[in-house]
């Protein structure tokens, strides 16, 4: 499977563990695609799988200074608390996807056949270009 997508999280403020510092999942992006983190009824991915945490470990929250950034595999667990101060945790989010990357919809009981080239004018999500010039 071609998956590459990387995940970029740069810091336009400073950053400490009481505002919501990200913390990461050591290593779980070898654990491939686990489901969708967005799914209410089934709560996060640390309550689906509480064995991630304690067989791979979880990293101490960052403190982030303005400028920092944090780049990641796209499967990478990752995340942080709730912001306890009155202060916003200002940051800029950005994503690399290849064009041959595949669309998957978070589904993990029919994993092969919901995924689509990013590029497919079928892609519900983000059409980046026309795929027959690639």
């Amino acid at each position: 499977d071609r998956v590459g997508e990387l995940q970029f999280w740069l810091a336009l403020a400073e950053v400490t563990a009481e505002m919501s510092a990200m913390r990461f999942v050591n290593h779980s992006h070898r654990e491939g695609p686990l489901g969708s983190v967005f799914n209410d009824d089934k709560g996060d991915l640390l309550e689906q799988f509480p064995m991630l945490t304690s067989e791979l470990g979880l990293s101490a929250p960052f403190h982030y200074q303005p400028g920092d950034c944090t780049v990641h595999h796209g499967y990478t667990v990752h995340g942080g608390p709730e912001n306890t101060t009155d202060k916003p945790r200002w940051s800029y989010l950005f994503s690399y996807t290849p064009v041959d990357t595949r669309y998957w919809n978070g589904s993990t009981h029919n994993w092969g056949s919901e995924r689509k080239r990013l590029g497919d004018r079928n892609n519900p999500t983000v059409p980046l270009q026309d795929t027959e010039k690639v």
